[in-house]
């Protein structure tokens, strides 16, 4: 989909890339996969995942743009936990709500 660059709080420098995900024909929703490298840690990725629901964006265009602005911030915020070639698990506030990474 694409790739960016992020520098986190701790000077570690990270390469992302969205990738877009299969999901089933009748899904409510639109999938993709990030996969983001540490420079630190070149050879290991980390993939994280991302549901956007098709009631909050009607394509997968504007899924696209906001994986590009809200998730991606919300990445960054992960991101500037890594430390020892892990991150925190931190899952966004959404009360009612049940996530499978």
């Amino acid at each position: 989909m694409n790739k960016t660059k992020y520098t986190n709080k701790k000077g570690i420098d990270f390469e992302v890339e969205f990738l877009t995900a299969d999901v089933p024909a009748n899904a409510d929703y639109y999938g993709f996969y990030i996969d983001v490298v540490a420079a630190t840690d070149p050879k290991t990725v980390h993939t994280y995942k991302a549901i956007v629901t098709k009631k909050m964006c009607q394509s997968e265009q504007a899924a696209r743009q906001w994986l590009n602005s809200t998730a991606l911030d919300f990445l960054y915020v992960i991101l500037d936990t890594y430390q020892n070639g892990k991150t925190l698990l931190l899952l966004p506030a959404s009360p009612g709500q049940w996530y499978v990474l």
